[in-house]
């Protein structure tokens, strides 16, 4: 639920940030609920954020620089046979972006199914 250094923000999070840095002191147990054979709730929990954050993270703030072959402000197209292979640190960094996404968007559908199992 975090990546060693910060989580992410929890609406209920009821932690305390000592030292000013932004991160709970306290880690954010991340709770689930899944139906019963016998039509009950049962709550349990799945994960535990080390490093919650005490404010939102503003995802319309985060910037991604692509290199300029793959801008679409190119005003030519290069020529295929001139590219150079793409090196595997962007193939890294890039899969690390989809896979950051891709939590960041199951961590929000969680808590929103929690939510709504709330009321």
């Amino acid at each position: 639920m975090d990546n060693g250094r910060e989580g992410n923000y929890w609406d209920d999070y009821n932690g305390k940030d000592l030292n000013g840095d932004g991160i709970g002191e306290f880690p954010y147990s991340v709770e689930g609920r899944k139906g019963t054979d016998r039509g009950g709730l049962v709550s349990f929990v799945f994960g535990q954020d080390n490093h919650p954050l005490i404010a939102p993270f503003n995802i319309d703030d985060v910037n991604i620089d692509f290199p300029e072959w793959a801008s679409s402000e190119s005003e030519t197209s290069p020529d295929p046979k001139a590219m150079e292979p793409i090196s595997m640190n962007f193939v890294i960094a890039a899969t690390l972006v989809i896979v950051t996404v891709v939590a960041v968007a199951t961590v929000v559908y969680l808590k929103r199914q929690k939510r709504s199992g709330e009321t």
